[in-house]
């Protein structure tokens, strides 16, 4: 075999070699729900899986080549960023918006990943049981149609026109986030209208999950969307109408 075949075939078996031990050692970031992290004994089992996966990935590094010891470090410190991220929140509890939360690696590397996949999506639903955040000023924007009152939203379509409605609460901090683009897109848009439902009752404070429309609709997590065809029939509800009302944002340009 010629010189250059055999570096050939060296650089290739380097490079196989490489990849396996990348593989190997390749450690998932695991992501947690808001409900998890507000579970202690979740947090526990999730701590306890953590620990024995930094206990491994040590092991391993012990027994690695040179190859396998920038993975298996990589891989380290992510296992490390994880554990921060959980020992802080055994000890303080899951309360978001917390400064020191938010500061941690953890919840940094996730907020970025989730800006790359979701460009139009400031933050996720608030679920069934979060209470959210303390309301804020916002511009004026156009009157809801009830405040956590049972309402028939089919009485409120606009022949001719497509109409999305909006159930959000003020203490819902991606439903105040979405309000201003929502009344924006409704002035944009001639065959759109844009049609909020309030869930919470008056002097009800935190997201009122009990309010009658809240339960006349099964919510579970808000701002929850449901769109009409200007035909008046229900074209979309819940994740898909999630879709497309934040695909109508971006196309907006919103």
């Amino acid at each position: 075999m010629k010189t250059g075949a055999r570096q050939v075939l060296t650089v290739l078996g380097l490079v196989a070699s490489w990849l396996a031990a990348w593989v190997a050692a390749a450690y998932p970031v695991p992501e947690f729900t808001p409900q998890q992290l507000a579970d202690p004994a979740f947090v526990k089992q999730a701590l306890a899986k953590a620990e024995a996966g930094r206990t491994d990935l040590e092991a391993k590094r012990s027994k690695a080549s040179a190859l396998q010891l920038a993975s298996i470090d990589n891989d380290l410190r992510k296992v490390g960023m994880v554990l921060e991220f959980l020992q802080y929140v055994k000890a303080h509890g899951y309360h978001p918006g917390d400064a020191g939360l938010d500061a941690l690696a953890y919840t940094k590397s996730q907020r970025k990943i989730s800006s790359q996949e979701l460009p139009q999506v400031a933050k996720s639903p608030v679920v069934e049981g979060e209470t959210g955040g303390p309301p804020a000023p916002e511009p004026a924007q156009t009157a809801p149609i009830t405040h956590g009152e049972a309402v028939d939203i089919e009485r409120h379509l606009v022949k001719g026109k497509t109409v999305v409605f909006d159930f959000y609460s003020d203490y819902c901090p991606p439903c105040r986030n979405v309000a201003p683009r929502l009344e924006k897109l409704d002035a944009k848009r001639d065959d759109l209208v844009v049609i909020r439902v309030d869930i919470n009752r008056p002097g009800v404070q935190g997201i009122d999950w009990n309010s009658t429309v809240a339960r006349q609709y099964g919510l579970r997590s808000i701002p929850h969307f449901v769109i009409y065809s200007p035909d008046g029939k229900k074209a979309a509800e819940g994740q898909e109408a999630s879709a497309q009302v934040y695909k109508m944002l971006g196309d907006a340009g919103l």
